[in-house]
C-alpha cells in the first residue's frame, strides 16, 4: 500500500520562528514525497522569495527539498481542516485542537526527523482505521506487554464513562489470547463487563500503528523513545503510565474511601478531619463522587493543591457501595476505611485500628466505640455527646442479630482479593453483608473506645425508609443458614 501524502500546515508571523519551523522541515524531510509543507502569509509574492533565500543561504538544492506550497494567510481556517499536522502560531494552536488537529508552536528538526523515520518504518494507512467505538477520547497503549497496569489505571481514571476507549495494538497472532487475558482480568475483580469503558484489540500492527496515533488523544508511554516523540510531533498527549511509575507509586499503610452524592456542606469537614489524624502521611484519601450535583469536585481540587495525598474520581450517579468497590479497586494501602462524609474521628481513630491489626495479624477487621451527635458537621472534640455506640466484642452468633462494626471500621484490602467486593445488589446493608461473609471464615477485633462520631439523621441512605431493615432481615436469613451449615453457631 502506497504512503497517503501528509500535509503540514505552517503559519507564523513571527519570522524567526517561522524561518526555524522551515528549516526543521526541509533538514527532515529533503527527498521526501509523502509529505508537503503549506506555508500561509499575508504577502504570498514576499514568502515565496523568503523561503527561496532561506534554501539558497543554507546550501540546500531546491529541487530535492519536500513540497512546499506557499497560500494566503486569509485560508487559513480552510487549510486547517484539510492538514494533518500545525505548527505556527501561539494563538491558532487552540483552534487547531479543537478541531481535533495535532498541533503546536514550534517542532523541532530532531522530531521532524524521527517522524520521517516513523513514516517509513510504518505505513499511515489513514483512512483506512475504522473504530467501532462512540468513546470521543481514545488512550493508545502501543506496547501489548503493558496492558495490566495500563488497564488497572485506565479504569481507575475513567470510571465507567463511555466517552473514553482503551485501544491496544497487538498483533493478530496475540490478539485473541489477549483478549481473553483481558476478560479473566476483570472478571476476577469484580468487573462487569457491561459497564466498563470500551476496550479495543486493534490487530495488524505494522499498517495501521502510526494511524493509530493520527486517532488517539492520549498515548499510554512505555518508554520507547521513538513513539514518545512521535507523540510529541502529532500534539498526543502523553500519560505517564508505563510499568516502572507504576510499580514505584507511593505504597501507604492505609486508604481512606470517601463516597460523596450531593455533600458538599460535608465534604471540606470530612477532608480536614482525614488530614489531621495521626496517621494522616501514611494514608491515601480516595474521593469518589457519584456524579454530585454540588461543588464537592472543586473543594476537593483545593485539598489537592494542599496535599499530594487525595485522588479524585468523578462517575456517573452509582450507589454508596459501587463507589466503595471502585475505591478499593484504586486502593493502594495496605488497609481499607470508609470514611463517611458526615462522620468524624477521633485524632488517632485510624491508627489505633491499624496498631490492633497489626498487633494480631490473625484478624481482618478492628472497630471502635463511636459517640452519636444529632449536631452536623462538629469534630469528635467538639461534637454534642446525645448517645454513645459501644459495641460488644466479637460474637459470630451477635453479629447475626445486628450489623456492630461500626461506622469507622478498618479492614485488610487483602480481604476482597480472598472474598470479593461489597454485593452491589444491596442499597443499604452491602456492608453487613461482607462483614458476615468475612466472619464465616475471620475473626474481628474490638477496640472498646471512643474513635468516632457518628452523625445520627433519618435522611440517610442506612437509615431512610423500610429498606434498610428489609435488606438486613433478608441478609440475616441468608447467613444463619449458612452459619448452621457451616457449624460456627
Amino acid at each position: 500500500m502506497s504512503m497517503i501524502p501528509y500535509r503540514f500546515l505552517l503559519a507564523d508571523e513571527h519570522d524567526e520562528r517561522l524561518i526555524k519551523n522551515l528549516v526543521a522541515y526541509v533538514s527532515a524531510f529533503e527527498g521526501e514525497e509523502a509529505v508537503s509543507l503549506h506555508v500561509l502569509a499575508r504577502d504570498v509574492e514576499a514568502a515565496h522569495r523568503r523561503i527561496f533565500d532561506v534554501i539558497l543561504d543554507r546550501g540546500l538544492d531546491p529541487e530535492g527539498i519536500p513540497d512546499i506550497v506557499v497560500e494566503d494567510l486569509n485560508l487559513l481556517p480552510s487549510m486547517l481542516r484539510q492538514a494533518d499536522f500545525f505548527v505556527g502560531m501561539p494563538e491558532r494552536v487552540l483552534d487547531a485542537r479543537e478541531l481535533g488537529l495535532p498541533a503546536c508552536v514550534e517542532a523541532s528538526a530532531e522530531l521532524f526527523q524521527l517522524a520521517q523515520a516513523h513514516f517509513k518504518r510504518l505505513d499511515w494507512g489513514l483512512g483506512s482505521l475504522s473504530l467501532q467505538t462512540e468513546a470521543k477520547e481514545h488512550w493508545l497503549l502501543t506496547e501489548p506487554q503493558a496492558w495490566e497496569d495500563a488497564l488497572r489505571v485506565f479504569l481507575e481514571r475513567v470510571g465507567s464513562s463511555s466517552d473514553v476507549a482503551l485501544l491496544i495494538r497487538v498483533s493478530a497472532e496475540e490478539s485473541h489470547a489477549l483478549h481473553d487475558s483481558i476478560a479473566e482480568w476483570l472478571q476476577r475483580r469484580g468487573y462487569d463487563l457491561d459497564q466498563i469503558p470500551d476496550i479495543l484489540l486493534i490487530d495488524d500492527p505494522a499498517a495501521q500503528g502510526a494511524a493509530l496515533f493520527r486517532h488517539a488523544s492520549a498515548w499510554i508511554d512505555t518508554g520507547e523513545p521513538l513513539e514518545r516523540a512521535i507523540a510529541k510531533v502529532l500534539g498526543v498527549r502523553t500519560l505517564l503510565l508505563h510499568a516502572p511509575a507504576v510499580i514505584t507509586q507511593k505504597h501507604y499503610l492505609v486508604s481512606a474511601v470517601v463516597s460523596t452524592y450531593n455533600a458538599e456542606g460535608f465534604i471540606r469537614g470530612c477532608l480536614a478531619d482525614l488530614e489531621a489524624e495521626s496517621i494522616a502521611e501514611d494514608m491515601e484519601i480516595l474521593v469518589i463522587d457519584s456524579g454530585s450535583e454540588q461543588r464537592e469536585g472543586e473543594i476537593v481540587r483545593e485539598f489537592q493543591r494542599r496535599y499530594d495525598n487525595i485522588r479524585y474520581l468523578r462517575t456517573e450517579r452509582e450507589s454508596v457501595y459501587q463507589a466503595w468497590n471502585r475505591g478499593i479497586r484504586m486502593a493502594r494501602g495496605t488497609y481499607i476505611t470508609n470514611a463517611n462524609t458526615d462522620d468524624r474521628r477521633r485524632r488517632e481513630c485510624t491508627e489505633t485500628l491499624v496498631r490492633a491489626l497489626e498487633a494480631q495479624p490473625d484478624k481482618v477487621l478492628a472497630y471502635g466505640d463511636s459517640i452519636v451527635t444529632r449536631t452536623p458537621n462538629q469534630t469528635f472534640e467538639t461534637c454534642s455527646h446525645d448517645d454513645y455506640l459501644n459495641w460488644p466484642d466479637f460474637d459470630r452468633l451477635t453479629l447475626l442479630q445486628y450489623c456492630y462494626c461500626g461506622p469507622h471500621p478498618v479492614w485488610k484490602r487483602s480481604l476482597h482479593e480472598d472474598l470479593g467486593y461489597f454485593d452491589e445488589t444491596y442499597r443499604c446493608a452491602a456492608d453487613y453483608e461482607f462483614w458476615l461473609r468475612a466472619a464465616q471464615k475471620y475473626e474481628f477485633i474490638h477496640v472498646p473506645r471512643l474513635l468516632g462520631a457518628y452523625w445520627l439523621d433519618d435522611s440517610t441512605v442506612s437509615r431512610r425508609g423500610d429498606l434498610p431493615i428489609i435488606e438486613a432481615n433478608a441478609i440475616k436469613r441468608d447467613y444463619q443458614v449458612k452459619y448452621l451449615a457451616a457449624g460456627l453457631v
